[in-house]
């Protein structure tokens, strides 16, 4: 019965996880929070009628409830940031996503999470190199991040899988849908030893905004994110960056000087 207030919670608009965490303090489960009347919810959210409306008015609890069947049906997780078995390593962070939902059979607290991002237009040395590091980690009993997409991020789960080494997939969008859908196959593979990772609901779409967003999530699960190949901008370099700023270990494969694509790596040396 929590799941569908934690849920409701984590879809009040204007509630983000500095607020929520303020909340949090306040009242001791999302189902008090819900069961408020007005004038108690005025002392915590002021003159903000939008949320208060909406947690009065229940009007996300539709949405959630079809969410909730969703994942019952399809055997996925839904972690609430103040559950015991939340991902601690994202909690270590601020900007923690509130909900997370993971289809998947392993552990998401792990001892050892690397994450290996790079360009989706991989050249033949950073395929090469890829599969070389992914090698390399199998004997540091590791679970391997990316982002399930073109490129570097493919190889890194691909050559986990073939190691036998547990890799997770982090997505901008709900699991209703894997995208690129050429990865198909590949994220079905991943659920056998790893899994798929996103803190979007169903129906939600890979639109360009929320891959940003997403690579929070890859630095926050990880000890250390390796930028195998990557361009001076781009999502490889951001995910570089958030690691920095949540104090992970970062590193990069150097590449030729006049490469597009190891400009960034080189950039972060």
């Amino acid at each position: 019965m929590s799941n569908i207030y934690n849920l409701a919670f984590a879809n009040i608009n204007g509630v983000g996880p500095v607020i929520a965490k303020a909340i949090m303090e306040v009242f001791p489960n999302t189902e008090a929070l819900f069961s408020e009347n007005r004038k108690a919810l005025e002392a915590v959210f002021g003159k903000r009628e939008k949320i208060i409306n909406d947690i009065l008015n229940k009007t996300m609890f539709a949405k959630c409830e079809k969410e909730l069947e969703f994942i019952e049906k399809y055997n996925i997780k839904l972690y609430f940031f103040k559950d015991k078995d939340y991902p601690y390593k994202l909690l270590q962070i601020p900007d923690l996503p509130i909900c997370l939902f993971y289809q998947g059979n392993m552990d998401l607290n792990m001892d050892r999470m690397v994450a290996v991002v790079g360009t989706r237009n991989s050249t033949e040395y950073g395929r090469e190199v890829t599969g070389e590091i992914i090698s390399e980690l199998r004997a540091y009993n590791v679970g391997v991040v990316s982002g399930l997409a073109y490129g570097i991020d493919s190889i890194a789960h691909q050559k986990s899988l073939e190691e036998g080494i547990p890799t997770f997939g982090v997505l901008g969008h709900g699991l209703d849908i894997i995208y690129p859908n050429q990865n198909f196959d590949l994220s079905q593979s991943m659920l056998n030893n790893g899994g798929l990772i996103t803190e979007y609901m169903t129906q939600t779409r890979p639109i360009p905004q929320n891959f940003p967003k997403r690579n929070r999530i890859i630095a926050g699960l990880c000890d250390a994110v390796i930028c195998v190949e990557a361009a001076k901008k781009g999502g490889a370099l951001l995910t570089a960056d958030l690691a920095n700023q949540y104090n992970r270990e970062v590193f990069a494969v150097p590449g030729r000087l006049k490469d597009t694509y190891s400009e960034g790596c080189n950039y972060l040396i």
